[in-house]
């Protein structure tokens, strides 16, 4: 029973990433708007209004056309490395980023693919890179049970001390027409915080969103990293 669960997740998951690479440039306009509207104003407001250093380091995981990756790095001048596994939508960002770079040269933004969830690329660079934030917005439901203990020690590899990590999970479909595996907050605190250097900083849950004119109630879940 549990093998054929396994092989039922991977099923979807493949599914849901061919259809991201299909789907890319429809789903890009619906990308922008949300993230000027919702995503990157919410992450905005968790993030310290004085670090510690500058530029912070933000890397955001899953981070589609770049839309608010670039925001990111255009309002508060972070140093930001989007990371996808679609190239479709890494083609997009790596466009919007030549285009921002001509009002401004000294952006610092970058966009790679990878896979998720081995994050093979960014784990095996000459220079790695360490991050005071890390964004994983509405990932987890696109990464298998099985694969999610491989994945979140990848990511505790790259993470400053005093990082933040940056979670997202909802009950529902996350992306118009593209299927993923159902993510629940518990589930999500469960796993990590298993894990005594990260720390539960805040848990937010926000309702009124809906997808497909069906309702999804999405949580926010910030993480200290505390080595």
């Amino acid at each position: 029973m549990t093998t054929m669960l396994a092989d039922d997740n991977r099923t979807l998951i493949g599914v849901a990433r061919n259809r991201f690479s299909v789907l890319a440039e429809d789903l890009a306009a619906e990308y922008n708007r949300r993230s000027l509207a919702q995503d990157a104003p919410i992450l905005a407001r968790e993030l310290p209004s004085s670090p510690a250093h500058f530029p912070l380091k933000l890397l955001d995981l899953g981070c589609a056309n770049g839309a608010m990756a670039l925001q990111l790095a255009q309002q508060r001048n972070f140093d930001v490395t989007g990371v996808d596994a679609c190239g479709e939508f890494i083609a997009m960002a790596h466009d919007a980023v030549r285009a921002a770079k001509d009002e401004n040269p000294y952006l610092r933004v970058q966009f790679i693919r990878d896979e998720l969830p081995s994050l093979q690329r960014l784990r095996t660079r000459e220079i790695k890179d360490k991050y005071d934030v890390v964004v994983m917005k509405d990932v987890l439901g696109y990464i298998t049970p099985e694969e999610r203990a491989e994945f979140l020690g990848g990511i505790r590899d790259l993470l400053n001390p005093g990082a933040m990590l940056f979670v997202s999970a909802q009950t529902g479909e996350s992306t118009p027409g593209i299927p993923a595996l159902p993510v629940r907050p518990e589930n999500v605190m469960r796993e990590l915080g298993t894990d005594q250097k990260l720390k539960l900083m805040l848990n937010r849950k926000e309702s009124g969103i809906s997808v497909n004119n069906r309702p999804v109630e999405r949580h926010y879940m910030t993480f200290g990293y505390n080595p």
